[in-house]
């Protein structure tokens, strides 16, 4: 338990530094182990076949990850994208427009 309970604290605060989430990230889940595939169900479960560690982390990430991902962000995101994509040059068009 103390190894689930590290992994999910130290793959948090890295979710958290790289999103830059202004709050600390808490997610709260279901593990359930024994299912038939690896995988996050849904927002909120992550499925194990078995305990392992690395895929344990990687659902945290998932699940934080959607806690990241409030709908202000996402529109934020998207229109960031919008912008960047307006302002965005394709060399091949620079070259056929000398």
């Amino acid at each position: 338990m103390r190894e689930a309970e590290k992994l999910y604290r130290y793959t948090c605060a890295e979710v958290h530094d790289d999103f830059h989430n202004g709050t600390e990230l808490h997610p709260r889940f279901t593990v359930i182990l024994g299912a038939r595939r690896n995988e996050v169900h849904g927002e909120k479960e992550i499925w194990l076949t078995k305990w392992n560690p690395a895929m344990f982390a990687e659902g945290v990430v998932v699940v934080a990850f959607h806690d990241v991902l409030s709908a202000d962000v996402i529109g934020r995101l998207a229109r960031r994208a919008l912008q960047y994509s307006d302002t965005m040059v394709d060399v091949v068009e620079l070259k056929q427009n000398r």
